[in-house]
């Protein structure tokens, strides 16, 4: 009797334990290394002319950040005047792409109408296919003749 007394107390904290845990996993869809804060350290606009040199926009005295947890992305200016963004992304077929845009104002979400406030973060507009690499902590992405290279934070 006194072991079936000490086996309902501990089932009952080991059923809380389990209950506690979340079902879904937390990783981003598609590609856990996405996981996590990014800095972004610098927009490149590649030229066609392979004699030319690319312009290199330097962002790594800026703070810029990606953040990805499970399906939303997180673009956040902690020093400038650029509004904080949340995103809905995919990822699939070795692309990344950013699909929908919200920005929160006096407590209500709004969608993004105006692609272009998405550019300060190398982002040139909605629905846009971005190649990607990830390589330890760097992640380099890729849009037509835009490079971007963030760094795990």
């Amino acid at each position: 009797m006194k072991r079936k007394i000490f086996l309902l107390p501990f089932m009952a904290v080991i059923a809380i334990c389990i209950s506690a845990c979340s079902l879904e996993a937390d990783n981003v869809d598609g590609d856990g290394d996405f996981e996590g804060f990014w800095h972004l350290e610098s927009i490149e606009t590649l030229s066609t002319d392979s004699a030319s040199t690319s312009p290199v926009q330097d962002l790594s005295h800026q703070r810029l950040f990606w953040a990805f947890q499970h399906k939303l992305l997180q673009l956040k200016d902690y020093d400038g005047p650029n509004r904080t963004y949340l995103c809905r992304f995919d990822i699939s077929n070795g692309h990344f792409t950013v699909t929908n845009a919200y920005y929160s104002s006096n407590g209500d979400d709004h969608a993004v109408e105006n692609d272009s406030v998405l550019v300060p973060y190398g982002i040139p507009g909605l629905n846009k296919q971005f190649d990607y690499s990830i390589d330890g902590g760097n992640m380099t992405l890729t849009c037509g003749n835009t490079r971007l290279r963030l760094k795990k934070f």
